[in-house]
């Protein structure tokens, strides 16, 4: 969080998957005073959420909704960050992946200023090399 240029009070904080650990960060960040949006795939999690006063984004329906986030948060452990999902970020916003593998954001990159953190070198499941580089200080494997 420290590589945020904001605090979270007022944040924008997407969390992609709603499951254990998607629904304890939303409590989390919501406490914190976050603006927190939970995308999820099933109907009943995105009813659940709405009722806890999350803003609700089907999985299937994340182009657009990027660019306004802040903080993106993966919970899910298959692939929903591809290059073009990673584009469609903000410069300076922070991805964090914390699925199991896969994972679902292939990070240790810093593309346009994003800062990603994650379990391996892809994204989207291809190999970057050349225009993304390695974020200073972290390391690309944890």
């Amino acid at each position: 969080m420290e590589e945020l240029p904001i605090t979270l009070q007022e944040a924008n904080v997407l969390i992609l998957g709603y499951g254990r650990l998607g629904k304890v960060l939303a409590n989390r960040f919501a406490a914190l005073g976050a603006r927190v949006a939970v995308a999820a795939r099933k109907c009943s999690d995105l009813a659940w959420a709405e009722a806890f006063g999350y803003e609700s984004v089907p999985m299937g329906e994340l182009a657009g909704r990027l660019c306004r986030s802040d903080l993106v948060i993966n919970t899910a452990p298959v692939r929903l960050l591809g290059e073009e999902e990673l584009e469609d970020l903000r410069p300076g916003s922070l991805v964090i992946d914390l699925a199991s593998k896969p994972g679902g954001a292939g990070v240790g990159f810093m593309i346009k200023g994003l800062h990603l953190a994650a379990h391996s070198d892809t994204i989207g499941g291809t190999e970057r090399r050349g225009s993304y580089a390695a974020r200073p200080g972290c390391p690309q494997r944890f």
